[in-house]
Order: structure tokens, then sequence, then C-alpha cells
């Protein structure tokens, strides 16, 4: 059992760990061993929205660490080329995977729903089960 099921505050632990990697990285430029540029925010700016959705990203992932296993994760992570190919289509006009790649990436699609069909939680409590996984790999689709 690791420590976040222990600790059972994924907030307190996500605001840890970019608190220590705050910590580091001014330490870090103040020894002079990293250059940082200032706090400006008209360059910020551009990033925020980027930044929200990582921070989000990665508290929803505590969350979906606690009520689900890895697997689900991975399975769920593996599902995500899927569908941001087809926000690239859609958004950025960039050319559709080949045949050949949509076709592995529906082998991994058709994988995934046979193991949600097993998972004994998705039996058990529904499409409920994955609600903090599905928060997450939007957060996720997003940021790819």
């Amino acid at each position: 059992m690791g420590r976040l099921h222990t600790s059972g505050a994924p907030a307190f632990v996500t605001w840890l760990q970019f608190a220590s990697t705050a910590v580091a990285v001014r330490l870090a430029s103040t020894a002079g061993w990293v250059e940082t540029d200032a706090f400006e925010w008209c360059k910020l700016k551009h990033f925020a929205v980027y930044v929200l959705a990582f921070s989000g990203g990665t508290w929803s992932n505590m969350h979906v660490l606690m009520t689900a296993n890895v697997e689900t994760v991975i399975v769920f992570r593996a599902c995500a080329p899927l569908a941001v190919s087809v926000f690239d289509y859609a958004f950025h006009k960039r050319a559709l995977p080949s045949a050949r790649s949509c076709a592995g990436m529906l082998v991994i699609v058709a994988g995934a729903l046979g193991y949600v069909s097993t998972d004994n939680r998705f039996l058990a409590d529904g499409l409920a089960a994955y609600f903090w996984v599905l928060v997450w790999w939007g957060l996720l689709v997003f940021q790819l």
C-alpha cells in the first residue's frame, strides 16, 4: 500500500510535490546551477491554462491511484493517442493516422474495453467507478 493510500490526502501530496520542486529550482537558481527567468505575467499568462491542466491532471491522478488500480491507469493511458489524433485532426488540421496506425490504436481500445468489461469495480459500480479516471484522462488528452 503506497503513501497516498495511507495519507488519504491527494491534494496535500500534490501540493508537497509542486512546492518541493519550486524550492529545488529556486535553490539551484540561487546557487547558479540553473538559469531562470524572472516572474513576468506577460510571459506566464500564455502558459496558465496548461499549468492549470497539468496541476489538475496531477491532482486527479492522485485520486485515481486512491480509487483504482495501476492497471486501470495503464489501460486508459494507452487509449489517449487515439483521442489525441482525432483532436489534432479536428483542431490543428493535422492528418489522421494511417490505416495501419488506426488499426493498431483500435486494437488497443478493444483491449481496453475487454479490461473494463471484466473489471470488478466497473461491474459493481458502473461508470461511477471511473469518475476520477475520466477526469484525469480528459486533462491528459488536453495536455497532449
